[in-house]
C-alpha cells in the first residue's frame, strides 16, 4: 500500500497488471521445472518412503509462491536423499544436478543441493562376549520408523555400508538357535566410521520346562512338490506372467501348506479393496485408505497361524529384461504384507545363484524361490517385514487378513 498515492501519481493498475505478469510466468516456470524435471526422474522411485515424501514434494513446489519459497522446496528435495535406497543415490544426484542447472538456467541463480549427497562409509564388525565374529546378523540403520539402509555380517562378522551424512539409530539382532540381545545405539555418521560391537547371549532359562512338539527340519534349499497342472496350462504359465501367477496361486491353494505353514487361502492379483461394501469401512481412515487403490500385488497367501506371504512373481521374459522384481517386491512391505519371496521362473543354476548373491548382499529380508509348474525350489527363507513395528502398517495387514476373502482372484486351472 502506497502512503501518498497522490502525490506521486501511481499508475497501480499498470502496476497490478505487471505483478500479474510475473506470477504467470513465474507459474509457467514451475510448471516447467515440474513437467522436464521433476516428474520424469520421480518414476524410478518405487521405495513407498522415498515415493510418498518426493508425491508430497511435488505439492509443495507447485504451490510456492515465490522464487524464494521455489528454492526452499528444492533444498527440501536436497533433504530426502537421506532415506533414498543406495541402489537409486545415482538417480536422485542427477535429479539434483538437474535442479541446479534449471534454477541457474531460468533464475539465474546459483544453488548447491548436492552438498547433501556426501556419503560416508561404515564398516562395523559384530563379535560374541568371546570375541569371535558372528555371521549373518541383521543389521538395520533407521530414522524414526524408516530403515535407510541395512545388511547382513559375512563370515568375519563384518558389514560395510555407506550412508549420508546424518544421526541414525542402529538395530543389530542375530537370527540363530542361540538368542542374542537385540543392540540399539544412536550414531552420528559425519566421517567415515569403523567400530567393534559385542552381543551378549540371552542366560535367564525358561521358568517352566516346556517339551516341544518335535517336527521334521526344512533345510533351505529345499524342493517342494507342486499339484500337477492341466495339459493346456503348461503352456499358458510362459506365455504371460498373469497365467504362471494364476498357476502358481491355484497349486499353493491346492497344496496346503508351505515351509510348515499350513495355507489357508491363496489368491492372486490383489489391486486394493474396491468394493463398495469396504469403501466405507477404508475410505475414511488414515491407516487404511491406501488400500483402496495400491500397486498391484501378484500373490498372497494367508497362513492358519494368521501370517501373510507375499510372492513377486517375474517371467523368464520380465528377467532377460532385467527386472528382478527386488523393489517390487519390497513394496508390500508397506501393506502389512510379513513375508515377501521373489519368485523367478527357473532358467539356468548358474543365473540363481547369482541372483541369490545379490538378495544376500542387498536385500536381506526377501526370500527366493525359482518356479517350475512341477516343483518350487526355496533358496532362501524370507526374513520378517523390517517395517512391522509401524503401527499403521500392521493395521493394514491386520485388515486384509480380516477381509482376505477379497484380497485378488482365486480363478486358475483348479
Amino acid at each position: 500500500y502506497h502512503r501518498a498515492p497522490s502525490k506521486h501519481k501511481c499508475d497501480w493498475a499498470a502496476f497490478l497488471v505487471e505483478e500479474n505478469e510475473r506470477q504467470r510466468i513465474f507459474k509457467d516456470i514451475v510448471h516447467k521445472y515440474l513437467t522436464k524435471i521433476f516428474n520424469k526422474y520421480l518414476a524410478h522411485f518405487k521405495e513407498p518412503n522415498t515415493f510418498e515424501a518426493l508425491t508430497k514434494l511435488n505439492d509443495d513446489i507447485w504451490y510456492s509462491r515465490n522464487e524464494e519459497e521455489f528454492i526452499r522446496n528444492l533444498y527440501k528435495l536436497a533433504d530426502i536423499f537421506i532415506m533414498v535406497p543406495p541402489e537409486t543415490r545415482s538417480f536422485f544426484k542427477k535429479l539434483l544436478h538437474r535442479s541446479e542447472e534449471f534454477v541457474f538456467e531460468e533464475l539465474g541463480r546459483k544453488i548447491n543441493l548436492l552438498d547433501k549427497t556426501q556419503t560416508f562409509k561404515i564398516t562395523l564388525k559384530v563379535v560374541n562376549e568371546l570375541e569371535h565374529p558372528l555371521e549373518k546378523c541383521f543389521i538395520f540403520f533407521r530414522k524414526g520408523d524408516i530403515i535407510i539402509d541395512g545388511g547382513l555380517t559375512d563370515t568375519n562378522g563384518i558389514a560395510r555400508i555407506e550412508l549420508p551424512k546424518g544421526t541414525y539409530e542402529v538395530l543389530i539382532y542375530k537370527a540363530a538357535e542361540e538368542w542374542y540381545i537385540c543392540y540399539l545405539e544412536t550414531i552420528n555418521v559425519m566421517k567415515n566410521i569403523t567400530k567393534q560391537i559385542r552381543l551378549k547371549k540371552k542366560t535367564w532359562p525358561p521358568k517352566v520346562k516346556i517339551i516341544p512338539i518335535v517336527k521334521p527340519p526344512i533345510t533351505i534349499p529345499c524342493e517342494i512338490p507342486l499339484p500337477k497342472l492341466p495339459l493346456e496350462w503348461l503352456r499358458l504359465v510362459d506365455m504371460h506372467e498373469k497365467f504362471m501367477q494364476m498357476a502358481f496361486a491355484a497349486q499353493l491353494r491346492k497344496l496346503g501348506t508351505f515351509l510348515g505353514e499350513k495355507i489357508i487361502d491363496a489368491r492372486h492379483t490383489f489391486t486394493g479393496f474396491k468394493a463398495k461394501e469396504l469403501l466405507r469401512e477404508i475410505s475414511y481412515d488414515p491407516a487404511l485408505k491406501d488400500l483402496i487403490v495400491v500397486k498391484e500385488m501378484d500373490v498372497l497367501a494367508l497362513t492358519e497361524s494368521q501370517k501373510l506371504i507375499g510372492f513377486e512373481h517375474k517371467s523368464r521374459k520380465g528377467i532377460e529384461k532385467g527386472d528382478y522384481g527386488f523393489e517390487d517386491a519390497k513394496t508390500y512391505y508397506y501393506y502389512g504384507i510379513e513375508y515377501m519371496y521373489v519368485v523367478h521362473r527357473e532358467t539356468s543354476p548358474e543365473y540363481h545363484k547369482e541372483i541369490l548373491k545379490i538378495i544376500e548382499r542387498k536385500h536381506p529380508t526377501l526370500g527366493y524361490i525359482v518356479y517350475t509348474p512341477e516343483k518350487l525350489k526355496v533358496m532362501r527363507k524370507a526374513a520378517i517385514n523390517p517395517y512391522i513395528s509401524n503401527e499403521q502398517i500392521r493395521k493394514r495387514g491386520k485388515y486384509i487378513k480380516k477381509r482376505f476373502s477379497y484380497a485378488g482372484s482365486t480363478n486358475g486351472p483348479y
